[in-house]
């Protein structure tokens, strides 16, 4: 009778339980970089919406009820642990339609995001929702491939925003 010695790995290969541990420490990485990357956004103004100046309002829509800094990222925090892009943009878009937001606060939910179609989906669902339109253009700073950064441009100019580089 033969014996083998079955590593750790090939038992939870075998059980399917593998994938689903790669899934979890890729997923608890990925929160740590992305939280590490959104820290490193320097913006005008903070990611306060009481120290925003000026309010983008256009004739579909209107901002009035913002959100603290504190709700935000319990709320972006729960949008980042869902896997699936379409899962983010389902609940970005709750937030937005509920709430106005920052610049840099789209950015930090822009970073959720592993795609960045999903970016650019997301920016345009926000552009009127926007707090503080003259940085919009600072979001293309989320992006990983520079060809998608003149999605931002693209947006900016269709939208008829003034910003500031």
């Amino acid at each position: 009778m033969k014996t083998r010695t079955i590593s750790l790995l090939e038992k939870l290969a075998q059980n399917g339980t593998l994938k689903a541990c790669l899934m979890a420490l890729l997923t608890v990485i990925g929160i740590a970089v992305l939280t590490s990357l959104a820290t490193q956004f320097v913006y005008a103004g903070t990611h306060n919406p009481t120290s925003v100046t000026s309010i983008y309002i256009d004739d579909n829509d209107q901002c009035n009820a913002t959100i603290s800094d504190e709700e935000f990222d319990a709320i972006c925090l729960k949008i980042s642990r869902k896997y699936l892009d379409e899962t983010k943009l389902a609940m970005s878009k709750e937030l937005i339609d509920k709430y106005c937001i920052t610049t840099a606060q789209l950015a930090e939910l822009m970073l959720t995001y592993s795609f960045d179609k999903s970016r650019t989906e997301i920016a345009g669902y926000a552009i009127h929702r926007i707090l503080d339109p003259q940085n919009f253009a600072k979001l293309k700073d989320t992006y990983m491939i520079p060809e998608y950064k003149v999605a931002i441009d693209d947006l900016i100019r269709d939208h008829g925003l003034i910003t500031t580089k």
